[in-house]
């Protein structure tokens, strides 16, 4: 008699393994955009100014809702970016910070094409259970998509299709996990409650490097 098929390992997923939560947003940077580094300089070290301008160091507090006007998150985050020249911010956001001060308050509304881009069903695939870890759970996130595909969306062959992406489990049955690569806020019309905090000169050196590191 015919030896029945054994299923295929599991595959070990990329970084990052621990489970994300439901609906957590990324920072609203472009992919690849946190900084490379924090910067040296701080504060009040060769401040010119004080307004939102090109090579100066901008500490935000931002809190994004809804179209509704729900928070989508239970608390505001912090972002330090180098202003015109790191891809820290989308650019309508940037465009609307210039010349702010200190203590300033904005509320910008985004579309998706201006923010994280619209809801690409092509994105989302139907991979073996049999393929993937056995401690999977919905909510567990995937750098590039592992295990193996089933169905007519089959795996991306762009480079940037399949690797660049993050991949979440948001379904799951004993068969059949469901695996989507959009953006949690895809698709959505966004709110961005921005505060501007601090701003402070950077140094000649933090400039260079940023202009110099390669953008993702």
């Amino acid at each position: 008699m015919a030896q029945a098929p054994q299923p295929t390992q599991p595959t070990q997923p990329t970084q990052p393994t621990q489970p994300t939560q439901p609906r957590q947003p990324r920072q609203p940077t472009h992919p690849g955009g946190a900084p490379k580094a924090p910067p040296k300089s701080q504060p009040g070290s060769g401040a010119t100014g004080q307004v939102v301008a090109a090579s100066n160091w901008v500490s935000l507090r931002y809190r994004l809702h809804d179209s509704q006007g729900e928070a989508i998150e239970e608390q505001s985050r912090q972002l330090v970016y180098l202003h015109g020249a790191q891809a820290e911010l989308f650019p309508k956001i940037e465009q609307a910070l210039e010349g702010l001060r200190p203590g300033a308050r904005i509320s910008l509304y985004l579309e998706p094409q201006d923010s994280f881009g619209d809801y690409d069903a092509a994105r989302v695939y139907l991979v073996d259970r049999r393929s993937l870890p056995a401690d999977l759970e919905e909510g567990m996130a995937f750098e590039g998509l592992p295990g193996r595909v089933l169905g007519a969306n089959t795996a991306p062959t762009a480079p940037d299709a399949a690797h660049d992406l993050i991949y979440t489990v948001t379904d799951l049955s004993a068969d059949v996990a469901v695996l989507d690569g959009n953006h949690p806020l895809a698709g959505m019309s966004l709110r961005f409650d921005i505060e501007v905090m601090e701003i402070w000169e950077a140094t000649p050196d933090e400039i260079e490097q940023a202009l110099t590191a390669p953008q993702a």
